[in-house]
């Protein structure tokens, strides 16, 4: 949220010109924080995702930190914390994927991503909330409805 991510803008910034100033996902933009957290078009398919399964959309949001006060929408505070947890997980992995897609010149799929957050999230929330007897095909179906 503070733009001290080493995006290829940054680094820039700092004096780094050998790194390619465009985003490795699609070539058309510079890689900025929000081109590479938001406006990519890899980006905005896991958004879309996370909009559908959660019921929440964020996928109209212009800077990182808008995205992170969404969690404030839903009515319980159990459900606004595992939404929460989806947004900065999300980031995360967009992130690793990002850094696979340089470091590796491997692509994830954006299923692939959101499959990640769906499994580790469930994992993290199951073994540290009170809600021990979650079930797996309702955190599927709707993670805010089964933790609300």
């Amino acid at each position: 949220m503070q733009h001290r991510i080493p995006v290829a803008v940054n680094l820039f910034a700092k004096g780094m010109g050998g790194i390619p100033p465009d985003c490795l996902g699609c070539l058309s933009q510079a890689e900025s924080v929000e081109h590479v957290f938001l406006k990519c078009h890899l980006a905005k398919d896991i958004w879309r995702a996370v909009s559908l399964w959660t019921g929440c959309d964020v996928t109209s949001f212009e800077s990182v930190s808008q995205l992170v006060q969404v969690a404030d929408e839903p009515t319980t505070v159990s459900g606004r914390r595992v939404l929460k947890a989806i947004i900065f997980v999300s980031l995360w992995l967009i992130w690793k994927q990002r850094n696979v897609r340089t470091f590796r010149h491997r692509s994830l799929s954006s299923e692939a991503v959101m499959e990640e957050t769906m499994i580790n999230l469930y994992g993290w929330i199951k073994n540290r909330s009170t809600l021990k007897d979650s079930v797996w095909l309702d955190w599927v179906k709707s993670p805010i409805y089964v933790m609300g």
